[in-house]
């Protein structure tokens, strides 16, 4: 399994976009979901009470589900650009993909996905994942220049909303 993510500032950025801090207090604040997403370990809440702890918070949870991923074996490079859009390919069969864009009537973003099971679009997704692959660091060592390496027909590749995902 090959992942690529965001690299820490890209991340803190794409965080900050995603959640707008003049939408912290009357959406996140005011939801009873929103504090059931912050037990801490003896079940009570910790939920942050500021956008800046909450953008930590969020930023702290995806770096643990990093650690796990590389605990089970998933090796993962960082980028430090945006992605354009977000893919998620199944065995060079099936491919979902999805775009963000500007709402500018109201001053934020939304996206909008398609699936294919065409092979030519499919292939194309898949030489996207590998050139950003052999162009990202590996996460072990940001400074070190990624190798290339290249995927089989039969592995799976995904861009999930930070980064690519190739199995």
């Amino acid at each position: 399994v090959r992942m690529i993510i965001y690299d820490e500032s890209q991340q803190r950025k794409s965080l900050r976009s995603q959640f707008k801090k003049s939408e912290f207090e009357k959406v996140h604040l005011d939801s009873e979901s929103y504090y059931k997403a912050f037990p801490d370990k003896s079940g009570k809440v910790k939920a942050p009470r500021t956008w800046e702890d909450f953008v930590e918070a969020i930023f702290s949870m995806e770096c643990k589900y990093v650690e796990m991923l590389t605990n089970a074996g998933v090796e993962i490079r960082t980028i430090s650009h945006d992605l354009i859009m977000f893919l998620w390919i199944e065995d060079a069969e099936d491919a979902a993909f999805s775009f963000r864009g500007a709402d500018t009537d109201n001053n934020g973003e939304w996206e909008f996905a398609f699936r294919t099971r065409d092979g030519h679009l499919i292939r194309t997704f898949s030489e996207v994942f590998e050139k950003t692959w052999t162009e990202a660091a590996p996460i072990e060592d940001n400074a070190k220049p990624a190798k290339d390496q290249k995927s089989s027909d039969s592995q799976v590749t995904t861009e999930i909303g930070i980064g690519l995902l190739d199995y």
